[in-house]
């Protein structure tokens, strides 16, 4: 398959293929058919990236003041730490840190099979890259509500401009909690070995939201449903999807590096005395605390509507709508004010 012009930035627009022939997939447009090819993913239809093209567009993330969370799953043995490791190893280990200039974003220390020391991680680290290996312990549904779990989405909202590249691998998307999906920048999909789907969130238009892995699942199940017969489902009925990504098996060396950081993590999983103390004090913080702190942005002007506050405090959080409100009424009431739907922004 032909690879089209290289690119860097998710969002950057690349030649359309409209015609059918060329795509080499026969879309019924038939009134009856409820799923189509999205118009904004048929432009990635044939696009392929390389590791060193993907990772560039991560690193610019970073240098936007935002941070990169990329969720990496598919069936045991069809390469998801193979992919991750060769953007450590090739990419990343020669890269600038661009928070801290002097280092690199990768060493082998930020490899990690430990949840504590992922969120440890997450707190304290700057510009770097982080792996989470095989995570299934630390983001399944059945452990989600352990204090780490929680700790991971507390780090991710509170250290955006730390700018660090996540990279969490599981065997399976359904076994990640919805409370963590919200918080993913970019889905991998690994279908096979060395070859993946990619998919980033569609909020580049009305009615865009964050990238919502279930609703891709549920669009597909209906797809196969309108097309019993066919082979294959195309990912370019989902608006979220920008192309395929391809990777090379490692090279004896670097499977030769892997083994030895599996090794290594697996016998010292303990967190140290500044970690432990680390994860005692940001496991204290109330989630009600962040009230005050994002009404005093407000007041400041760096939140600019009533939409993007409740988005805000939605976030960081996690409440449901009623227990949000009374708390937003609650403190609006200490500031003199009188509730969040009289509020003018």
């Amino acid at each position: 398959m032909q690879k089209e012009l290289k690119k860097t930035c998710w969002r950057e627009s690349i030649p359309p293929f409209y015609i059918k022939e060329k795509m080499g997939i026969n879309y019924n447009y038939s009134r009856k058919k409820t799923i189509f090819p999205d118009r904004e993913s048929r432009k990635y239809i044939r696009h392929w990236w390389s590791i060193k093209e993907l990772c560039p567009a991560l690193v610019e993330r970073i240098k936007e003041q935002k941070d990169s969370t990329v969720l990496v799953t598919g069936k045991i043995g069809s390469g998801k730490s193979t992919m991750v490791g060769k953007a450590c190893f090739q990419y990343f280990e020669f890269v600038e840190n661009p928070k801290i200039p002097g280092e690199m974003m990768w060493n082998d220390e930020n490899y990690i099979v430990d949840p504590e020391k992922f969120a440890a991680r997450m707190a304290r680290e700057k510009g770097k890259v982080l792996w989470l290996d095989e995570a299934i312990d630390s983001l399944s549904r059945r452990n989600w509500h352990s204090k780490i779990n929680n700790l991971i989405v507390n780090r991710k909202n509170k250290n955006r401009k730390n700018g660090l590249v996540s990279f969490i691998v599981l065997p399976y998307e359904k076994e990640v909690d919805q409370n963590f999906i919200k918080h993913i920048n970019m889905w991998i999909w690994i279908y096979k070995r060395g070859e993946a789907q990619i998919f980033i969130a569609s909020n580049n238009r009305k009615g865009g939201q964050s990238l919502s892995v279930d609703k891709i699942i549920e669009r597909e199940d209906k797809w196969w449903k309108e097309n019993p017969n066919a082979k294959y489902c195309p990912p370019s009925i989902h608006p979220e999807f920008i192309g395929f990504l391809t990777f090379n098996p490692f090279l004896k060396n670097e499977e030769k590096r892997y083994k030895k950081l599996v090794d290594d993590n697996c016998s010292t999983g303990q967190l140290s005395e500044e970690e432990e103390r680390l994860l005692e004090e940001k496991e204290q913080i109330d989630p009600d605390s962040f009230i005050p702190q994002v009404l005093d942005d407000l007041q400041k002007g760096l939140i600019k509507s009533k939409k993007e506050l409740w988005d805000k405090l939605k976030e960081l959080t996690n409440f449901s709508d009623n227990k949000l409100i009374k708390g937003l009424n609650r403190h609006l009431k200490i500031r003199g004010l009188k509730s969040f739907s009289s509020l003018q922004v």
